[in-house]
């Protein structure tokens, strides 16, 4: 039984859990009812159950100061999720980055500040928009720069204020704009 109890110490030590070594031991050839209590006592010597009690109240409060610090850390960044056009407009003005979302009947569009330039995307299309629509303007962005406490509230508007911009999203709009005029 010392060989036995010597045995478990060492692979509790090691590292391994009491699931693990009573597998090995069975497969041994000990049977479950003569080794468990034997884990147990050895688990208790080794690690009083006031150890573990302290072990898990000390990783929670770790845990939970990690997770503030964590947020800390994000809400420092200033970052900014607007509900609406006011909030983003104003720090638009401050330069202070933030980001604003537009539903138009399903067409998602975000619109986010990074410095002071806007940068402005279409992260989904409704059911309505024509597929056409959706190749052309799928994955495109276009950024529009301007000076702090200027920021246009034009450039809110879905395709308002694009001759202040560059990126593949005003070129895709000029494009589908050319195509629409030569239809005619």
């Amino acid at each position: 039984m010392v060989k036995l109890e010597d045995y478990i110490k060492k692979t509790l030590k090691a590292g391994y859990n009491k699931v693990t070594i009573l597998q090995q031991l069975l497969k041994a050839g000990y049977t479950e009812k003569d080794v468990l209590p034997v884990i147990d006592a050895v688990q208790e010597q080794l690690y009083p159950k006031d150890t573990v009690k302290a072990w898990q109240w000390g990783a929670g409060v770790v845990g939970v100061a990690f997770v503030i610090v964590f947020a800390l850390y994000f809400l420092a960044k200033g970052e900014a999720v607007c509900q609406d056009t006011a909030c983003f407009t104003a720090a638009a003005n401050a330069c202070q980055s933030s980001q604003y979302y537009n539903d138009i009947e399903g067409t998602r569009m975000v619109y986010e500040i990074k410095g002071c330039a806007l940068i402005k995307k279409i992260t989904e299309f409704g059911p309505k928009e024509p597929q056409y629509l959706k190749e052309a303007l799928e994955e495109k962005t276009l950024e529009c720069p301007y000076e702090e406490g200027q920021f246009d509230t034009e450039l809110l508007e879905v395709f308002g204020g694009l001759y202040h911009c560059t990126g593949t999203l005003k070129d895709a709009v000029y494009d589908l704009r050319i195509a629409q005029e030569s239809s005619k």
